[in-house]
Order: structure tokens, then sequence, then C-alpha cells
């Protein structure tokens, strides 16, 4: 299929339009986003996103070529939600962290915040309940290895220098937890680390803030948070 542009008042919002043009559902599409960028407002949040898409068929993961291990979503039509990425071995990522949308459907019993969006993440779980629903999904909880490796290389995922437009940096101010998916993702990721602490398969943390530094594989602090966590899984 050719490129798709769509705008949105965020980047997700933005890809669900590309996909809905061409007639697909984020849960069941095979797509790469090939450019993203948004436009802050007066207090640095994001009012409005533009994104452009490729979007094919599946295709099997030993048909695909080296540069095409990377930043596609569902790439073999069996992984809905989650991207592709090389690293030592191809692994299969969530692209944003577990939001209380996909939470509740594993533990139906609990009930969503009255002041939480359920595209937010869950937040400050046990280790034990995220074992859980990992094993529900079929998928596992990285390392911390694997979690400073999708990092990446750079300073921050999206290059070696803080940018508000690519990412943001610092927990949101007076416990206010934003969706998911607001701003561009990196390799088809969306919201890696930076103001959210990601929960590791040990229960430490890593990807988080701490006067500027980034930190990596640390044990849990009453003063880091928010904490999160997404899941992977092996091709």
């Amino acid at each position: 299929m050719p490129s798709t542009h769509a705008s949105g008042v965020h980047v997700r919002h933005a890809i669900s339009r590309a996909l809905a043009t061409n007639n697909q559902r984020p849960r069941e599409a095979t797509y790469k986003v090939t450019s993203a960028r948004v436009f802050l407002g007066s207090k640095g949040g994001v009012r409005r996103a533009e994104v452009t898409l490729d979007i094919r068929k599946p295709r099997l993961i030993t048909d695909l070529e080296p540069h095409e291990m990377t930043g596609w979503v569902n790439p073999d039509g069996e992984h809905p939600m989650m991207t592709l990425v090389r690293l030592d071995n191809p692994l299969f990522v969530d692209i944003h962290p577990v939001t209380w949308n996909s939470w509740l459907t594993v533990f139906d019993s609990e009930l969503l915040p009255d002041d939480i969006d359920p595209f937010c993440p869950r937040t400050d779980p046990s280790l034990e309940l995220v074992h859980l629903y990992a094993q529900a999904q079929s998928k596992r909880v990285p390392s911390s290895e694997e979690l400073r490796c999708l990092w990446g290389e750079e300073s921050w995922p999206w290059g070696k220098a803080q940018d508000p437009s690519k990412g943001r940096i610092q927990a949101p101010r007076f416990g206010v937890l934003p969706e998911v998916g607001l701003h561009p993702p990196h390799r088809g990721m969306f919201d890696l680390g930076a103001w959210l602490w990601h929960m590791d398969v040990n229960g430490r943390l890593s990807c988080g803030v701490v006067n500027d530094e980034v930190v990596f594989d640390t044990k849990i602090g009453s003063e880091l948070t928010p904490v999160g966590f997404r899941c992977v899984a092996d091709p």
C-alpha cells in the first residue's frame, strides 16, 4: 500500500486515523511509522501530531531482510501491538507500556481508578502480578540487559539531547499520568523510559531519570515514580 499521512491530537490518535483510512485496525495492522512530529502547546504538552505510515501485508519472519527487522509493528500478523527489534537476536516488544485498558483484559476484577484514562500506563503493580499478566499474554518480562539495549546507544531513545517534541523527560507533575503514545515512536516503541520507570524480570527498575541522568538497573524506591512495564516475546 502507498504511504498514508494523517494528523490527530497526538501520535497514537494520528496513527489510528491513518490506519482507518485504509480500513485497518491498530490491533490487526502491519505498519511502520516512517515520520512523525508533534506540535507543543504553551505549557509544553502535545496539542497536535502528524504521522506518515507505510502499511503492508504480514510476512513470515524468515522472509524479512535484516533492514526490515526493526520498526515494523506486527510484521508477521501474529504479534499485534508489538514491534520487532533486532538485538543480538530478534525480539518482539510491546510498542507501549502496558495500559489499564490492556491490564483489565487479564485482571477483570479490578476497577479502573476514577481519575485514570484507560490508555494511561498501569503503574506500581506487584512483580507477581506483572509476571501473571505476561504469562496470560504468552509473553514475558524483559531483563535489565534487554531494557538497556532497547533504549539504544544515545543518551535518549531519540538522540543525544533532551527534546520535548520527541519525548517526555521528567515524571509528570502532581502525579497526573499522561496517556501512552503522545510523542513519536522510536524504532517502533513509545514511551521507552525517561518519564516512566520500567520494571524488569527481577523487579528492578530501568530507563528512568534522576537529576537529568538516566539510570539503569536499580532497586525500587519510594522516590522513583511512576513505575510501569512492557512485555516482550521471542520469535
